[in-house]
């Protein structure tokens, strides 16, 4: 059994229910604690309770800002929240029992503690569907690591498409909204970015524009949370496009890596204005 702040004991236990919390609402609107809360000093040490693989996550700025997850490779994952810092790298092997950040009183908190939860997913976002009792990973006990997978993983594939026409106005970096979703679950209905990092990508931009006149240009930009906004954090170099009379169709390729937590956004700029009248954006990554 590893207690995950072995300096500390249960405050909160899962499962309690409140009008602070939402998932799994009774009657009477009180949802349940998604995980086991240990009150503590800032500062104060947080293990892992399960051996496996780090990883740095971003569920939302309630959890504060240097979130955690642990995968053991059995298809499920310890989530650690709250903390002031993290002491091991993103994608770093760590023991059961190896100290793996501080707690801090990050995010929505009335004091500094450990949020300690156990998904049923080893990936992708937050959600009540994914929260189970944390106590197996509290009593778990270390055996010798699982040979690794033989095979490489298959890459995932996402396509999301524009149907309805855009003026983007002129001379001006317009996103694309993508307002239907024809595969995978890296884009979001209506949003102008995909998320899907760690990993390496290609993505092919298509579109069909009517332009006023030239230029038109394509780019891409990656972005990352700060506090709880949006900003960008890469320019990838913008590409321009022959200006055909009646309607262009472009096609912009990119082979990139995205980094975990940032957004994926592609933007087009019509130079003396004209309407887009669809696009389409498909993406292979790992």
């Amino acid at each position: 059994m590893t207690n995950p702040v072995p300096s500390a004991s249960i405050g909160t236990p899962y499962g309690r229910r409140g009008s602070y919390w939402s998932c799994n609402e009774d009657a009477q609107g009180n949802g349940i604690h998604t995980g086991v809360d240990y009150p503590a000093s800032t500062g104060t040490t947080v293990v892992a309770a399960r051996g496996g693989t780090a990883h740095y996550c971003n569920h939302g700025s309630a959890f504060g800002y240097h979130q955690l997850e642990i995968t053991p490779g059995d298809g499920t994952r310890d989530f650690y929240a709250h903390m002031t810092t993290r002491t091991v790298a993103d994608g770093a092997k760590v023991d059961t029992g190896q100290q793996v950040g501080k707690v801090g009183a990050e995010g929505n908190v009335t004091g500094p503690h450990l949020h300690f939860e156990r998904h049923k997913v080893a990936s992708g976002g937050w959600s009540c569907s994914i929260i189970t009792d944390p106590q197996p990973s509290i009593d778990y006990q270390s055996t010798p690591p699982e040979p690794p997978e033989p095979e490489e993983p298959m890459p995932k594939y996402s396509r999301t498409r524009l149907t309805k026409p855009l003026n983007p106005g002129k001379d001006t970096w317009k996103t694309l909204n993508w307002d239907t979703i024809t595969s995978g679950d890296a884009a979001k209905k209506d949003a102008g970015y995909l998320t899907f990092g760690p990993s390496v990508f290609t993505a092919t931009l298509t579109a069909k524009v009517t332009a006023s006149g030239p230029p038109i240009a394509t780019r891409w930009l990656e972005k990352e949370q700060q506090g709880d906004k949006w900003v960008d954090a890469e320019t990838y170099p913008p590409m321009e496009h022959v200006t055909t009379s009646g309607d262009t169709f472009i096609n912009d390729t990119r082979t990139q890596s995205l980094a975990k937590g940032r957004r994926l956004v592609a933007q087009i700029k019509l130079g003396d204005g004209g309407t887009v009248q669809s696009a389409e954006l498909n993406v292979l990554y790992f």
